[in-house]
Formats: structure tokens, C-alpha cells, sequence
């Protein structure tokens, strides 16, 4: 059973158990409660994403950097609430601490900062992480503030002035 079937919100030790057709004490024995039940799914969502935007070695650090923020965007509107949830939404609400979110981002900049640093990276995932955001917002509406023919073109003009310094 995953958060999207159920809502993160209405996931309990109980309906997990169920769905998984084990006893409550076996998903206990496992997570310990029900905030490192949350955790490991909030977790698995996040090693599911590190896994689909880490591109494979070989090219400049550039097109590595690139190709990051594409399978990035291309993972966030694919899984729109897996995304909101690993990184919008208040954690509090699930029992799960903030340092969780921290690591969750850490572990996804270290994909473009082993190639450009970490400050950089970070800066290129925050400019990303709000283009999604604005993206999301505008769904298919093409926004009458940018000259692109798309928000996909402006993602990725953007993210070569970034790269370029610009």
C-alpha cells in the first residue's frame, strides 16, 4: 500500500497491516510506531526520485547538470503529490521532523554537486524546485509574463543561464 492510494494523512499502522495482509505487531516490529512507518515511506519516495534523476556518467559536467534537472521536472509531474509531499508539504503533520526533508534534499543535490559544488547546486535546485512550483501552478496555461513558447522552454532557458552564469 502506498501514500497515494491511501492519502499519507489516512495512513495508519492498521490499514498498512491490512492492506499488506500482516498484523499490526509485524508493521510495529518493523517501524516501531506509526512516524517511522511515514518515515520509510516518505524515504522510499525519495531514494524512487534519487534513482530516476541521477544520469549516468560520462558527459560534461553541464549536460550531467541538465539532464538532472529535466529527469527532476519530469519525476515532479509524473508524481506531483509524491513530490509535494517529499517537499512542499509541513511535515509536522505526518509526525515526521524536518531534518528528514533537510536529508531528502541534501541527498538530491548531491547529484549535480558532485559535478558544479554544492553551492551552485543548491542554487540550481532552488531555482528549479520554484519553476516546478510555477509550472504546477499554471498547469497548461502558457504565462503571459514569459516570452517562451512553453514553461518546459522557459525551465530550460533558465537552467542554461544558470549554468552559464548569466
Amino acid at each position: 500500500m502506498t501514500s497515494a492510494r491511501l492519502g499519507i494523512a489516512d495512513l495508519t499502522v492498521r490499514k498498512v497491516a491490512t492492506a499488506a495482509g500482516r498484523s499490526t505487531m509485524c508493521v510495529y516490529t518493523k517501524f516501531g510506531n506509526r512516524r517511522g512507518m511515514v518515515e520509510a515511506v516518505y524515504e522510499s519516495l525519495v531514494d524512487d526520485l534519487v534513482a530516476e534523476i541521477t544520469p549516468p556518467a560520462g558527459s560534461r559536467p553541464d549536460a550531467l547538470v541538465e539532464g538532472w534537472a529535466l529527469a527532476l521536472r519530469d519525476w515532479s509531474m509524473r508524481h506531483p503529490e509524491p513530490y509535494r509531499l517529499v517537499f512542499d508539504y509541513p511535515l509536522g503533520q505526518f509526525e515526521v521532523s524536518d531534518d528528514v526533508r533537510i536529508a531528502a534534499i541534501d541527498r538530491v543535490v548531491a547529484v549535480p554537486a558532485e559535478q558544479i559544488g554544492a553551492e551552485r547546486a543548491h542554487r540550481v535546485w532552488a531555482t528549479c524546485h520554484g519553476l516546478l512550483a510555477l509550472e504546477r501552478a499554471y498547469g497548461a496555461r502558457k504565462p503571459t509574463w514569459s516570452g517562451s513558447p512553453s514553461l518546459l522552454a522557459y525551465y530550460r532557458s533558465t537552467l542554461r543561464d544558470l549554468l552559464e552564469d548569466r
